[in-house]
């Protein structure tokens, strides 16, 4: 006696998700009440279900390769196999990493309070880039580039977060944080008034408890400076008339400077 094979009916289904992601949904696109579907992937069978008359979901599949169905009918034992296939790939999410840039010359991912321009990158040729900051921070400029630059606040730390989409579609964030440096006091004393053409004037600059590493010194308007410009201390030659401007940068151990 020769029995009917099956009907044959297509798989349906397949296609990518994001690694980590719930997987893609495969089916069948009809079934006949009577015969067992077995979902195949490569050679190793994933599962049967029995026939209802109508479609047949056999769920969402996470593991990547080629799925086909053969059909058996539970009486006679015979089988077909369905028609096409359905495939599933687990496409890889972006990798991740913001680099600071340009940390201050000790080599630490720290910065300078009130500090502008520290500038954090991510992974290149993304499809889209996303930033944010929270904390003691703020964004200058575009958020949505491959780097972003943000200037820092007086004191604490600042977060920069970063989201990235990949041509899939995939999507990865991450996170790096910042401490915030403070900078050194800056105190100047010496004399407020001085006759003209005066020499000798002397002024000194305080920065309270701070190990200062260096100083530099300079002038502006009716003063020439006659000591060296890189102690504590300078001393200034006044001129015949007007006045003069006398300012220091100071840069503590941790290279943040003071104005």
């Amino acid at each position: 006696t020769l029995h009917a094979l099956p009907a044959r009916f297509t798989v349906t289904g397949g296609g990518g998700y994001c690694s980590g992601g719930t997987g893609v949904a495969v089916g069948l696109s009809g079934s006949e009440s009577g015969v067992n579907y077995t979902l195949f992937r490569g050679a190793t069978q994933v599962t049967v279900v029995a026939g209802t008359g109508s479609t047949i979901p056999f769920g969402l599949q996470t593991v990547a390769g080629t799925y086909t169905v053969t059909a058996t009918n539970a009486t006679t034992n015979c089988q077909n196999n369905m028609s096409g296939s359905a495939v599933v790939t687990v496409n890889a999410l972006p990798s991740c990493l913001i680099t600071f840039n340009n940390p201050p010359p000790w080599g630490f991912d720290t910065t300078c309070a009130n500090s502008v321009g520290n500038l954090y990158s991510a992974t290149a040729g993304m499809a889209s880039y996303s930033w944010a900051v929270s904390g003691s921070g703020t964004i200058v400029g575009s958020n949505t580039g491959s780097s972003v630059s943000i200037t820092a606040g007086p004191t604490g730390s600042y977060n920069t977060s970063v989201t990235l989409t990949n041509a899939n579609g995939c999507v990865s964030n991450c996170i790096k944080s910042t401490p915030i440096k403070s900078s050194p006091t800056c105190v100047l004393s010496g004399p407020s008034s001085v006759p003209c053409n005066s020499t000798g004037n002397v002024y000194s600059v305080s920065n309270g408890s701070f190990t200062i590493s260096s100083y530099n010194w300079s002038i502006s308007g009716d003063g020439v400076i006659t000591s060296a410009t890189n102690g504590s201390s300078v001393t200034v030659t006044a001129g015949a008339s007007g006045s003069f401007n006398i300012s220091v940068t100071s840069t503590g151990f941790n290279a943040c400077p003071s104005f």
